[in-house]
């Protein structure tokens, strides 16, 4: 049985309150309502048993009944529907209802919907969007895939595919034809083929081909230096990235590599701790730091590189150490042992000392004016300290005097408790026991 209706048709049924051109229902024999279909413009408020009802407008409606209760719902022309604060926008809309009352719904064509969740507005804009619903349409969970964009408070995000649970507060972002997933939030900028984060933006975890950067912020007191300066950005790349207590504390894992400028950070993993001021890398560790803030810039020669298993940063104390075997490139040659302890100073960073401990071994070939020497030097002890604004290095033992040998023991073999060796002119004095020091010079020098 078909029933027409032309004109300005408004009806209060079992599926709401409906108004537009022209209507037509079908029933069946019992009288029961079979479907439903409305061209023209329609309009259409849907009563909801619990909560405000929800209006939609579009170009057509068909609805398809299961005894008094609709089954299925469509809408095309521009779909709008609006529930108090919340809105979903597209070019067509697709839903059907199983037996507990549950909609599953596909909007499909410029797709924009404003949600109301976490207590936060959050608006997506996709080419699609898949949601589920509790039988009152409360969101569950909703899928957008192709063009996601994401803005909320604090937050936004772009994505091929993303997937939004309302009951654990989560999102979840991936890559899609070879685009990064990308997401920003406070001073974390991030890409990865996958991302996931909750609404409050207290952590998130990214995996493959990570790409982040931390924005610089201001000084915070009681710092006395640091690794990376705190206000210009530092950028990340890892496989894994692991974001908690809102960004204060970051984990980059697998091929970790941290850069600001010439200054360089890689580690199977780097760890940051804002709130303690400490830095944590391991395995595969190798730093490069210009020796002094006016190198920056300089050429290759101008940096100090380390390599070791371990590294530990404190902001507070501008103290680092270097465990687990340590190499350390300078312009003049290469140290050896098998921990490493420096101090860096102020916010220029500069690195004002060194010491190296545990089978110190090394091998200087130039000094520190680039000029090879005639006579290099090779030296052994059980520890180093390298004063890098004085510009020389004391080599020291206890159980073992020091040696130094230069030119393979052509220019001698100098042993002692202390031997002070002077980068910039190639000279060794030897502690006398507090009698005027020996100075012995290469025969180059005289």
């Amino acid at each position: 049985r078909r029933i027409d209706f032309d004109g300005d048709v408004q009806v209060d049924g079992p599926l709401g309150k409906f108004r537009g051109p022209s209507l037509v229902l079908r029933r069946d024999e019992q009288g029961n309502p079979l479907e439903l279909s409305a061209t023209g413009g329609v309009e259409l408020e849907l009563g909801m048993a619990t909560g405000p009802p929800i209006r939609v407008s579009a170009g057509t409606l068909r609805v398809e009944f299961d005894g008094e209760v609709p089954r299925t719902i469509s809408f095309d022309g521009l779909v709008v529907a609006v529930r108090e604060a919340q809105r979903l926008r597209g070019r067509s809309l697709r839903g059907s209802r199983d037996e507990a009352g549950n909609w599953e719904l596909c909007v499909e064509g410029d797709v924009t919907a404003v949600l109301a969740l976490a207590n936060s507005p959050m608006e997506v804009s996709t080419d699609r969007l898949f949601a589920r619903t509790d039988p009152a349409t409360r969101l569950r969970d909703m899928a957008a895939e192709g063009s996601v964009r994401i803005v909320g408070k604090g937050l936004l995000a772009e994505a091929g595919r993303a997937t939004l649970d309302s009951v654990t507060s989560t999102v979840e972002l991936q890559s899609a034809s070879g685009k990064l997933a990308r997401l920003s939030r406070d001073r974390l900028r991030v890409a990865a083929e996958f991302l996931r984060t909750d609404l409050q933006g207290s952590w998130l975890d990214g995996r493959g081909r990570v790409e982040a950067a931390v924005l610089g912020s201001a000084a915070v007191e009681g710092v006395r230096s640091r690794v990376f300066a705190a206000d210009q950005t530092v950028h990340f790349v890892a496989d894994e990235l692991g974001v908690r207590e809102s960004g204060r504390k970051n984990t980059f894992r697998g091929g970790a590599r941290g850069w600001q400028g010439d200054r360089n950070l890689s580690a199977d993993e780097i760890e940051t701790d804002e709130a303690t001021g400490r830095l944590h890398a391991r395995g595969s560790v190798e730093t490069r730091m210009p020796r002094t803030s006016s190198d920056a810039n300089a050429s290759v020669d101008a940096f100090v590189r380390i390599a070791a298993e371990t590294f530990d940063f404190d902001e507070k104390t501008g103290l680092g150490a270097y465990g687990g075997g340590v190499r350390v490139w300078i312009a003049e040659g290469r140290i050896d042992g098998r921990r490493l302890e420096i101090t860096l100073v102020g916010e220029k960073r500069e690195l004002a000392s060194a010491v190296v401990s545990g089978d110190v071994r090394f091998e200087f070939l130039r000094n520190s004016l680039g000029e090879s020497l005639e006579l290099p030097a090779t030296g052994t002890g059980e520890r180093m300290v390298w004063d890098a604004a004085g510009g020389s290095v004391d080599l020291s033992g206890e159980r073992e005097p020091a040696m130094v040998v230069r030119g393979s023991g052509v220019g001698g073999i100098t042993k002692a408790r202390l031997l002070r060796y002077r980068l910039d002119v190639g000279s060794l004095e030897v502690d006398s026991g507090g009698q005027a020091p020996a100075r012995i010079r290469s025969p180059a020098q005289g």
